[in-house]
């Protein structure tokens, strides 16, 4: 799995492909976050600016709170679920890939399909590794070539490679 929410537990891998597995863990614990940082790759400043943006911990909660609490539509669900939020994107370039896959399928659909991409370009990376030495490319290029692949992947080749359940 790439990343995703299993009950209370926020799980995204970090580790490259070819690299010894890494995980990033945030669970909750009653009102509280616990976050649990692999040591070793990205430096943990990085990480906790990666996680401030994907959990919007920069947010005026108490100000964001006072106004939808206000909303007579939305006052139950706040009361319900105070500062609880959708979680943002680690990147711009996971923004922009979300942003594609969400105009033709459902988010869960959008997520099943970008994991699946995923697994197919880490499975053939590991048979090309076999063949030949791999090139070394900076990351910046490596995110263009994926949203360029899943930009040519007409949705409905990626629905019949990945039906819908």
């Amino acid at each position: 799995m790439f990343d995703g929410v299993h009950g209370q537990i926020f799980r995204r891998r970090l580790s490259k492909t070819g690299e010894p597995e890494s995980w990033l863990r945030v669970e909750r614990n009653g009102n509280e976050l616990i976050a649990y940082l692999p040591l070793g790759g990205e430096p943990i400043y990085q990480l906790l600016r990666r996680l401030g943006r994907l959990f919007d911990l920069h947010t005026d909660g108490a100000t964001l709170h006072e106004h939808l609490s206000a909303d007579r539509f939305l006052a139950p669900w706040v009361k319900a679920a105070p500062g609880l939020r959708v979680p943002g994107a680690w990147d711009g370039f996971e923004t922009c890939v979300r942003a594609i896959l969400g105009q033709q399928v459902s988010v869960t659909r959008g997520t099943e399909l970008a994991n699946a991409r995923l697994e197919m370009r880490r499975r053939k990376r590991l048979l090309k590794q076999h063949e030949r030495k791999p090139r070394q490319t900076s990351p910046q290029s490596a995110q263009l070539l994926v949203l360029k692949q899943l930009l040519s992947i007409p949705i409905q080749k990626l629905l019949q490679m990945h039906p819908v359940v």
